[in-house]
């Protein structure tokens, strides 16, 4: 049985993936075949990282690291 969208972005939020909190998750496309990929957002101190993750894996891939919070928020939203 898989997770629903909802259980996965819960189950995300709150770990740690390489030292990052993840405080941001969101489906990463709105087509039905990819129900297990998500973006998600995550922070060390004043670092950011967007990350794929694929909830099938249960793996974080193609890591964007940013500077500053408005950095990782756009790319949060438009990746």
């Amino acid at each position: 049985m898989t997770a629903t969208t909802t259980e996965t972005q819960k189950n995300l939020l709150g770990r740690t993936n390489a030292g990052y909190e993840i405080i941001a998750v969101r489906p990463a496309s709105l087509h039905p075949g990819d129900w297990y990929l998500f973006v998600v957002l995550g922070q060390m101190d004043d670092q950011y990282v967007t990350w794929t993750y694929n909830s099938q894996a249960d793996g974080f891939a193609t890591g964007h690291y940013l500077k500053t919070a408005q950095e990782a928020l756009n790319d949060f939203c438009t990746r």
